[in-house]
């Protein structure tokens, strides 16, 4: 088999490596929401709702598709007394024991082997694009130096340059107008002889 994206270049190749990148960071994306997601889904099933009843799924997504599909689930938006809210079946009124548990799952450490948090690896993902936007950005620059120089070698081989030209004319106006002093010098001679 013969890989013919690795000697693309210009407008397809740039197209390719953007197509990649965005599958790079669509990856990210997807493994980011589904460990923050069965994270925060786990600890929402280990409380208990309104009915004293352990509690559901908070987040429902589609496997491999996670950043494009993750939303809250359809049952808990259809009857908010699902939410699991509550530490015990038994709970009083009020009890928010998981509640606090469930908004302590962002600090966890959750991420990129149980070294980030789900704030600090976001802002990971973020930073990666900023960085290759910045990459290209100046691989762009770079690229067009590059081009304003071999245009400018091209020119100077095989272009006009109309001050050259201009210099060439004014040489050959000089060249014929002496030319033509001595043919009437010659003639003026002939006469006089």
């Amino acid at each position: 088999t013969i890989d013919v994206t690795a000697l693309m270049g210009g407008d397809f190749g740039g197209l390719v490596d953007a197509h990649d990148a965005a599958e790079g960071y669509g990856a990210d994306l997807d493994t980011w929401v589904d460990t923050f997601a069965t994270a925060f889904n786990a600890q929402h099933n280990a409380g208990f709702d309104q009915a004293g009843t352990a509690g559901g799924d908070f987040f429902a997504f589609t496997a491999g598709r996670e950043a494009i599909t993750l939303g809250v689930d359809t049952t808990l938006r259809a009857d908010p007394t699902l939410l699991a809210i509550a530490g015990a079946a038994t709970a009083a009124a009020g009890d928010g024991d998981n509640l606090a548990v469930l908004l302590d799952v962002e600090d966890q450490l959750l991420h990129a082997g149980a070294t980030r948090t789900t704030t600090e690896a976001l802002a990971d993902i973020y930073a990666e694009v900023g960085r290759d936007i910045e990459t290209a950005e100046m691989d762009q620059s770079v690229f067009e130096l590059q081009l304003e120089d071999i245009l400018m070698l091209r020119d100077s081989v095989s272009a006009v340059d109309l001050d050259e030209e201009a210099t060439n004319l004014m040489a050959y106006q000089a060249s014929y107008q002496a030319a033509a002093r001595v043919l009437t010098a010659t003639n003026e001679l002939l006469d006089v002889l």
